[in-house]
């Protein structure tokens, strides 16, 4: 060829790209975990536990491993995801203090703390010894 594409290399080239796309589109879809891996090892981090420890809603724990759930309303996935992979990363309670999260204490025993989603709905959780326990998302009225 001689330097020169013939028009079935372009197009091959093309449908390669796509496909590298798509792939990359399907690593991101997969669980958890495995986006936290590639993240860290993308940008060379040290991979560190996360924070978040025990669920008391059964949909916000799937949502969290997987992606998706049909048991927490679809409109509220986005800002779920965002703020539950702020707090699995978050060191100290001061991380959490986020424009739009709108974190705030509880009343009451045990303390408990809130990240705001979207309309009444928030994560609530309890912190101890460094780690998030029994979160939850509640709807307030």
């Amino acid at each position: 060829m001689g330097g020169r594409w013939s028009k079935r290399s372009k197009l091959t080239e093309t449908s390669n790209r796509a496909a590298g796309r798509k792939a990359r589109r399907s690593w991101f879809s997969g669980g958890r975990a495995l986006r936290n891996a590639l993240l860290y090892t993308r940008y060379g981090c040290a991979y560190t536990a996360g924070v978040i420890r025990s669920f008391r809603h059964k949909g916000l724990a799937e949502l969290f491993e997987s992606g998706v759930s049909a048991k927490v309303r679809r409109d509220l996935h986005t800002r779920a995801l965002r703020r539950l992979d702020a707090l699995d990363q978050a060191v100290t309670l001061a991380d959490l203090r986020v424009p739009g999260f709108d974190f705030h204490g509880l009343r009451g025993s045990p303390q408990r703390y809130s990240l705001h989603v979207n309309g009444p709905w928030c994560i609530t959780f309890e912190w101890r010894a460094g780690d998030a326990w029994r979160v939850d998302l509640e709807q307030y009225h």
